[in-house]
C-alpha cells in the first residue's frame, strides 16, 4: 500500500494530471511560464531536470495516460481517436511535447 501511494504521487504523474486539468492548453502553461506572480519557470526547469534524470520511469507515467512512447523519432501526427499524454522523442531528434491529438 505505502508503494502506491508513492506512486499515486509521483511528479509525472502529478503534472500529467496538470496538463489533464488544463485541457492541454499551452497558452495557459506560456502564462505561467512568463508570469512574475508565480515561480512556474524554476519548477518547470527542476521538472525537466527530473525528467532526464527518471526517462523511464516519465515514459512509464506518460503510458498511464494513453500516447505511446515514441523514441525512435518524430511523430508524423497521424493519430487515431484522442489520445493524451507527451509526445517523446529522443535527444537526437529534439524534443517534441504537448497533446497527441
Amino acid at each position: 500500500p505505502h508503494v502506491d501511494i508513492l506512486r499515486l504521487f509521483s511528479p509525472h504523474r502529478v503534472f500529467l494530471q496538470f496538463l489533464e486539468t488544463t485541457t492541454w492548453d499551452h497558452s495557459i502553461l506560456l502564462d505561467l511560464l512568463i508570469s512574475m506572480e508565480t515561480s512556474f519557470l524554476a519548477y518547470i526547469t527542476r521538472y525537466l531536470h527530473l525528467v532526464i534524470a527518471e526517462w523511464q520511469i516519465f515514459c512509464d507515467a506518460n503510458q498511464l495516460y494513453g500516447a505511446p512512447v515514441d523514441t525512435c523519432g518524430p511523430s508524423n501526427g497521424d493519430v487515431e481517436g484522442q489520445r493524451k499524454g507527451v509526445t517523446i522523442v529522443d535527444s537526437t531528434g529534439g524534443g517534441q511535447g504537448g497533446k497527441s491529438d
